[in-house]
């Protein structure tokens, strides 16, 4: 037990403190059970009848304690961390006997959190746009985007530079569009969009959450072998060939889409 205060009667003490029973490092906590703990000094100590209480939790407890140490009362709480990973805690109990009463208090700082990521939310998309992802995260780890598809792990990978709360667009390639098209089941593909912590090139946490990539407005129709099939029209710009999106019009306004 980790003691943070004590108390000192004739013949015995109490003391209050704790001890970590876990940290959930994605959820920024740890999980502390607090004690009231009697130790006995004299041969032995008694009285007619006594409680104890840590925080809110009050125990009946015994009239007869020989010399050694002894929980009377505890109890198990969640204390969050701040957005810089630390924490702290303000602790207190009693004991109140028909021979000796008392109080004990004292404050726990805590071990920091090294916050890992999270992924607030992803976007669906069309094949012809990006997925946005909105990550919250705290500077203690590097950041990586990833996008996978069909059961494909680490489809697309970006490593951002930057180690804090973003707002990311993962700019997709065309070869990375063709790869994601020609996964497609009719006119949608159910992808997974993930942020990871990384710690020395290694990933140490991931986060993810499901969206769809659907096909845009950009195709057009053209016939082969006596079939209809959907096709994505490209023009040449300074020597490069482009996504063409092609517009009809409409009661005079044009329109995305034939």
């Amino acid at each position: 037990m980790n003691v943070v205060g004590t108390r000192y009667f004739e013949g015995c003490n109490i003391q209050i403190g704790y001890d970590i029973l876990g940290t959930n490092q994605t959820a920024g906590y740890h999980t502390l059970r607090i004690y009231l703990v009697l130790n006995v000094t004299n041969y032995w100590v008694s009285w007619t009848r006594g409680t104890a209480r840590v925080w809110d939790v009050v125990n009946t407890i015994g009239t007869y304690y020989e010399r050694g140490s002894y929980t009377l009362v505890y109890k198990d709480v969640d204390i969050y961390c701040d957005a810089s990973g630390h924490a702290s805690v303000y602790m207190d109990g009693s004991l109140d006997t028909t021979w000796i009463s008392g109080a004990v208090d004292g404050t726990a700082v805590l071990p920091d959190i090294a916050r890992t990521p999270i992924l607030n939310s992803g976007s669906d998309f069309k094949d012809n746009e990006n997925p946005v992802y909105d990550i919250t995260a705290f500077g203690n780890y590097d950041l990586r985007v990833k996008l996978e598809a069909a059961n494909i792990p680490n489809l697309i990978i970006r490593d951002l530079t930057t180690k804090y709360s973003t707002r990311y667009t993962l700019e997709l390639t065309d070869e990375e569009r063709r790869t994601l098209r020609n996964l497609m089941t009719g006119d949608s593909l159910e992808v997974k969009e993930l942020v990871c912590g990384m710690q020395n090139g290694v990933e140490i946490s991931s986060y993810e959450r499901k969206y769809k990539m659907t096909k845009g407005s950009h195709y057009v129709s053209v016939r082969v072998n006596g079939q209809w099939k959907d096709c994505i029209p490209y023009v040449r710009v300074n020597g490069e060939w482009k996504e063409a999106v092609p517009n009809i019009r409409v009661n005079g306004q044009w329109k995305e889409g034939i």
